[in-house]
């Protein structure tokens, strides 16, 4: 009932306006509401999603043509592509299938969401629906403090809560706060009026958020990249900047509160048992084997944490920690290469227009602070994660050709 209920909302919403449709997507992405369906699940994104792309073909408005001649499209086929020719050296074959079903998804993602902002092209509308995402989120993950976090760590005088909010654990909920923060920053520092509050109060509880993580990866490129932000655009006394160093100051604060001291923040150290999850020394190392005994197609998408025992971890089951290494030991040199093609071409294509672009240079800031996380952790395995990312990719890509044709610009912040 709440499926066919939204469905049938999120399909008139969008005949109606495809801003409409645009929000409803990225609003209900972090909350699955999983159904298990033959090999795979049903999740409300994925109904969501396809509820919005038949809307937008039955209307004529799903831009085919003009997604198809950009780079960006071709570089999401290669990666898609690269992720299903490792198939023939794979001992499993269903995580293969299941993770080029997963980039096919987000090829789609991406169309959907350059195609609602190119015919909808309403800025200020995204903006507040991201901000209020990050309300929702941000607030559902603090209640957690109280309620019960999914995962704790022992600190000096016991175990410490780490928030995750509606996503899969705490490091998914920095990757998530990667992209979003992070583009709520090149937004405030642009905007004014009364969005500038609304974008001010979702970045300081996000970013609070953020440090109740404890995600030593989600907050070094958080804040690498805010730093660059502010630098580039002189913003370090704006609303904006203010907001970000004193939420900064106050999140920093609580959580070394919280956990009794730093340590856990400052400790590089592999101790404790970590069950099946293992060290990420442990894992890198593995992924160094695989790769260097299958170095060009790897040993098939999905199947790191099945072959863990091959490399010597027969207690093991988990993911290689790094969006890199998971390439080289999954992909070899084919996928790694498609993988870093997609970081590539989002340079290039915003490096013409993101100055002028916000919605561009949010989402070119937002890729580099997932690209530095995902050195330490794998974040786009996670739909709730990926599909951020590659929403915000098509309305850029949307914004910068909205750019390039000054007369077709409407709503730009």
């Amino acid at each position: 009932m709440l499926y066919l209920a939204v469905i049938v909302a999120v399909f008139w919403a969008t005949m109606r306006r495809t801003a409409y449709g645009l929000s409803a997507l990225f609003l209900v992405t972090p909350f699955d509401y999983s159904v298990a369906w033959s090999h795979t699940t049903l999740t409300l994104p994925k109904a969501v999603l396809l509820t919005v792309a038949l809307s937008l073909g039955l209307s004529g408005r799903f831009a085919w043509r003009a997604w198809c001649r950009t780079p960006l499209f071709w570089s999401a086929v290669a990666l898609c592509a690269a992720t299903a020719l490792t198939l023939g050296g794979a001992a499993y074959h269903e995580p293969v299938l299941r993770e080029t079903a997963k980039m096919m998804l987000y090829v789609l993602t991406l169309g959907v969401g350059y195609s609602c902002y190119r015919s909808d092209p309403d800025a200020r509308l995204f903006a507040q629906t991201v901000a209020l995402l990050v309300l929702v989120v941000s607030i559902a993950a603090i209640v957690q403090e109280w309620t019960g976090a999914p995962s704790v760590f022992r600190g000096a005088d016991g175990l410490v809560p780490r928030v995750a909010g509606p996503l899969e654990g705490p490091n998914q909920l920095a990757g998530f706060f990667d992209l979003s923060l992070t583009w709520l920053i090149v937004q405030g520092l642009r905007a004014r009026g009364s969005q500038l509050v609304l974008l001010s109060i979702a970045l300081g509880l996000g970013i609070l958020t953020l440090c109740l993580t404890f995600s030593r990866g989600g907050l070094v490129a958080v804040s690498l990249v805010a730093v660059l932000v502010l630098c580039l655009e002189r913003g370090w006394l704006r609303p904006a900047g203010l907001v970000w160093w004193g939420s900064s100051l106050a999140g920093l604060i609580c959580a070394l509160w919280l956990a009794h001291g730093g340590s856990h923040l400052l400790s590089l150290s592999d101790q404790g048992d970590t069950g099946a999850l293992g060290h990420r020394s442990q894992l890198w190392r593995a992924a160094w084997f695989f790769w260097r005994h299958h170095p060009w197609l790897g040993i098939g998408a999905g199947n790191f944490e099945w072959s863990l025992a091959l490399a010597g971890y027969p207690r093991l089951h988990d993911h290689a920690n790094s969006l890199y290494l998971q390439a080289l030991a999954e992909g070899g040199i084919v996928l790694f290469a498609a993988t870093l093609g997609v970081f590539v071409t989002i340079g290039v294509t915003a490096r013409r227009v993101w100055r002028s672009a916000s919605l561009v240079a949010g989402a070119l800031f937002a890729t580099l602070a997932l690209a530095i996380h995902q050195s330490v952790d794998l974040l786009v395995f996670y739909p709730k994660v990926g599909m951020v990312w590659w929403i915000l990719l098509g309305v850029a890509l949307g914004s910068a050709h909205a750019e390039m044709r000054p007369a077709a610009v409407k709503g730009v912040v």
